[in-house]
């Protein structure tokens, strides 16, 4: 915008829009090539000056005005096209008109007319700041001449980062000799370090509050790994601490039920001294033993020796491997990838090392061992399979299907060829390994029934036992019965009469041929009994007439002309409540293999109890150390007597030692 005074004091706005081509304008075109803002400034020229010829001579002013008018406004694309061409836009003279003239012009000329500037020397404002010519980020800083995508002058730039024209840097490195520096920086350069930027355009940005951002974001990132790693070692530690603080609270605990017990078992002693030192001098004998016999024997009992978890929960029945010194627990699968069921193998030198076998697919209910030796482990699971294991391997060698769940299983300790499963639907089958599709024979006593076998144990032949002839001893819930094996494949069954109460559990003595069965508490007999029985059987040549006899006789005859039963020798009182199937073992003493001893469970007073089983008192208590007892199993390992216990979760080892 400019303002124009002629004689007559009239001041006369003109509006003026000049697109530069690279012709310098004359005096009386304001070029307004570089504007931006065509409100902020103006332009005042005083008619008391030169800036040009006045007004009042009849001079003309040229106002170039862009073709097209204010309702055809040309858009960006257009207007960058106009730019570039080098043709000059079309202009127009326009006659400067007297102030006569100017009042009688339209309304917007009047309102612009205002009393004339009383400075002498025109005064000119630029309309709007030029933009910088030689931007620096554009410019080589050698020689400040804009730098190109090609040819000589391309961009380029050091090994330290900072940007020239390759031609400059060239002939700066050469000029220099062999002190060559950056121009900028001074940092060592060569020529070999120059290296060619292609890029269209370069615009430098600060960055220097990002960077200054990052790194603080970098500093606090390890500040804040450095804390989660001290918080994380400090909450080990604390973890370490306390599973050590529980470890000696469980060990002072059982220290202290052993300190009762053994203290309990002194008073008891005493009481027999004192009742055997009456005795003498009555000359009355305990047990067909003098007494200095009996007073300097060493008393001993199992002593804790360990107890460790092995599951959180689900295990159920332990075996021992005497021939590689291995306990076998059952439980569920520990990894949550992979369910199933199978077995943890725990050395007995060093319990710290276990290893977990998977075999099924839903629980196992028992386990065996055979004794050959060759680490073959006999499984019987609810998933309708009985299963043959290497534990020297950890492979399944040997899978049999089952039409019921398989709740018990037994080798032929005489021949292990065969084995032996009882299912859930009362039918005991026997397998022979050498046939691998199915089992050999199905059994199942004449009375029928559906109670599930509980136990199952194989019975050698002994031509000078009270029992001569070998079978299988079939235990379920509602009673026992002893199968003899006859010459061939056939087997003749023998209820055995039991007294009242329902059987959970059933344990053979295979060197004194004694069987045990535990029974639940009844209406006449409220407590938990296991009975120490024996079995006594005529030869097997009357078993063979027998078996021809019974083929034209009824079942009523056969079963008065029984010839196995079994006799009762003592029985084992426990506590009064039996509701797990838990069980119970009959086993020799360590010191005397004439001696029959019986370990079993007692829910009642949650420990394990061991008897005399030749007369049936009791010889020691073992406060538990987790759950109700499970199973229980006597072994010998290294040259040491040992008992393992095992509840849901732990398996607990006591050492037969002096007290």
């Amino acid at each position: 915008m400019a303002s124009i005074h002629d004689q007559n004091n009239v001041e006369i706005e003109i509006q003026e829009i000049v697109i530069d081509n690279g012709v310098e304008p004359d005096d009386n075109v304001v070029d307004l090539t570089g504007a931006t803002d065509y409100e902020e400034q103006d332009m005042e020229i005083d008619n008391g000056g030169s800036a040009g010829p006045r007004a009042g001579d009849g001079a003309e002013i040229e106002v170039i005005e862009p073709l097209n008018d204010e309702n055809n406004v040309p858009d960006d694309t257009e207007m960058q096209s106009s730019m570039q061409n080098a043709t000059p836009v079309a202009a127009r003279s326009v006659q400067v008109l007297g102030e006569s003239a100017a009042v009688n012009s339209p309304d917007e000329f009047q309102n612009k007319i205002s009393k004339p500037s009383s400075k002498n020397s025109s005064k000119v404002k630029s309309p709007i700041k030029s933009p910088e010519k030689d931007d620096d980020s554009q410019c080589c800083p050698i020689c400040f001449e804009p730098w190109s995508n090609s040819g000589a002058h391309r961009l380029s730039s050091l090994r330290c980062g900072h940007l020239f024209g390759r031609s400059c840097i060239e002939r700066w490195l050469k000029g220099k000799g062999g002190s060559d520096k950056c121009p900028q920086c001074n940092a060592p350069a060569k020529k070999k370090d120059i290296r060619n930027i292609y890029t269209k355009a370069i615009k430098s940005i600060d960055t220097t509050e990002r960077d200054r951002a990052l790194a603080d974001l970098e500093k606090e990132t390890e500040a804040r790994q450095k804390a989660e790693e001290r918080e994380a070692r400090a909450l080990l530690q604390y973890q370490l601490a306390k599973a050590e603080c529980e470890k000696i609270v469980s060990q002072l605990k059982t220290q202290e039920q052993l300190v009762f017990s053994l203290r309990t078992e002194r008073s008891s002693l005493c009481c027999r001294c004192n009742t055997e030192s009456e005795g003498s001098s009555t000359g009355i004998r305990t047990y067909g033993q003098s007494t200095s016999s009996q007073s300097s024997a060493p008393r001993k009992s199992y002593v804790l020796q360990t107890s460790f978890q092995v599951a959180q929960s689900g295990a159920r029945v332990v075996t021992f491997d005497q021939h590689h010194a291995v306990l076998v627990v059952s439980k569920p699968s520990p990894n949550q990838l992979f369910p199933g069921f199978g077995v943890v193998k725990v050395s007995s030198l060093d319990s710290k090392h276990c290893e977990y076998v998977r075999i099924h697919q839903k629980p196992v209910r028992d386990v065996a061992f055979n004794c050959r030796g060759d680490g073959l482990l006999l499984t019987a699971s609810m998933d309708k399979t009985v299963r043959v294991t290497s534990m020297l391997s950890n492979t399944v060698v040997q899978s049999y299907s089952t039409p019921a769940p398989a709740w018990s299983c037994a080798w032929n300790d005489h021949d292990t060829n065969y084995i032996y499963c009882g299912l859930q639907n009362g039918t005991c089958l026997i397998f022979d390994v050498r046939n691998t599709d199915t089992y050999l024979k199905s059994i199942q006593s004449a009375t029928g029934g559906s109670c599930p076998v509980i136990s199952v144990a194989h019975v050698s032949p002994n031509p000078h036992g009270a029992l001569r002839p070998g079978g299988i001893i079939v235990c379920k819930l509602e009673g026992a019965s002893f199968w003899e094996k006859t010459p061939g494949a056939d087997y003749l069954p023998y209820n055995l009469t039991l007294p009242e109460g329902s059987c959970t559990s059933l344990s053979f003595e295979a060197s004194t041929r004694h069987c045990m069965f535990s029974l639940r508490p009844s209406k006449k007999f409220p407590q938990t009994r296991h009975l120490v029985c024996q079995l006594q059987g005529n030869g097997v040549g009357v078993s063979t007439a027998r078996a021809q006899a019974e083929r034209a006789a009824d079942a009523q005859a056969n079963d008065q002309a029984s010839l196995c039963t079994c006799q009762a020798i003592n029985q084992c009182v426990g506590g009064p409540t039996q509701k797990l199937l838990s069980k119970s073992r009959l086993f020799t003493s360590p010191d005397d293999h004439n001696t029959l001893m019986v370990a079993a469970g007692d829910e009642s007073s949650s420990s394990t109890l061991i008897w005399n089983g030749s007369n049936g008192s009791q010889l020691q208590k073992l406060p538990n150390q987790g759950k109700e007892i499970l199973d229980v199993l006597p072994f010998a390992a290294n040259g040491n007597d040992f008992m393992a216990t095992i509840d849901e979760q732990k398996l607990t080892v006591y050492k037969w030692l002096n007290v």
